[in-house]
């Protein structure tokens, strides 16, 4: 069967570049295409095999000096779809975490996060929750979380270069408006879809209004907008982290489990853990001078 291995990394080296180049001649690829070999963007490349591939272990080789390594069932196409999800995706952390940590609580809330991401919590229970212990704390620690959150490198290319090939690019997260709509319009998704956080009185009222984003709402999301675009999945990319991410993951034609929980790798077979925000264009198969800068 005829397959395409995929590489990537969020650096490019000679060793990487070698192992690449290497690895594809053991699977005796044909026609090696390098789509990127930048220090800013890092490393791609991919190339078509019929060989069977152990790709548990090419993948424990390849993390050694920090490269992804997928197979794809079809050469890379751009999507005209994208979803992303917010914390631990496009952001480097957790916004409900980092936000429990300035007011003290850090460690508690934190530990909350890990067991619903890891699948282990009902979401929304494990967010009433979180949301309970944060109950009357000030509203300007929301402006705080929004001057220190830091997204992950190559964000804004990806965003930038989606929509200059006329792709949708939606952010749905099971956080909250407050922090999409700046991370949305910051990087300039198309839309975002996020928990409305309540309050009162100048305080957090430890709630979120209804309804809540979970896995199943963004399920809905990606079906209502192929919908409204006249797609069908094989048109979408989605990318996430968490169990609440693993049905709009596994409904895509392209569904990226993003430096990922245990759960979601044991779902979903396309996995990038080594790459920068580069790697999902890498894998649709941007070539590094067709990629927008920021």
């Amino acid at each position: 069967m005829q397959a395409y291995l995929h590489f990537s990394s969020a650096h490019s080296n000679s060793q990487i570049m070698d192992f690449m180049a290497e690895a594809s001649a053991r699977a005796n690829g044909q026609d090696f295409i390098t789509l990127s070999h930048s220090e800013a963007l890092g490393a791609a490349g991919y190339c078509q095999t019929a060989e069977a591939i152990a790709l548990s272990d090419l993948r424990a080789e390849a993390a050694l000096i920090g490269v992804d390594v997928n197979l794809l069932p079809q050469a890379p196409y751009l999507r005209k779809l994208m979803l992303c999800d917010m914390d631990s995706t496009i952001i480097t952390g957790e916004s409900l975490d980092d936000l429990s940590a300035m007011a003290g609580i850090g460690e508690a809330v934190a530990a909350i996060t890990a067991r619903a991401m890891a699948g282990e919590l009902d979401f929304k229970q494990a967010l009433a929750e979180r949301l309970g212990m944060l109950k009357d704390e000030p509203v300007a620690l929301l402006e705080r979380l929004i001057q220190e959150t830091q997204a992950f490198d190559g964000a804004a290319e990806l965003v930038a270069t989606m929509r200059a090939h006329d792709a949708t690019c939606l952010l749905v997260s099971g956080g909250f408006t407050f922090l999409t709509s700046d991370i949305a319009q910051r990087f300039g998704f198309s839309d975002h879809f996020a928990n409305e956080l309540a309050i009162e009185d100048g305080k957090i009222a430890g709630y979120a209004d209804e309804p809540i984003i979970d896995s199943s709402a963004k399920l809905r999301i990606l079906n209502e907008f192929c919908d409204r675009l006249s797609i069908t999945h094989n048109e979408v990319m989605s990318m996430g982290d968490g169990a609440n991410d693993i049905p709009m993951l596994e409904a895509a034609s392209l569904g990226i489990a993003w430096q990922a929980k245990p759960l979601v790798k044991e779902r979903i077979a396309l996995q990038l853990s080594h790459s920068n925000l580069c790697g999902p264009l890498f894998l649709q198969g941007v070539h590094e001078k067709d990629i927008v800068s920021a």
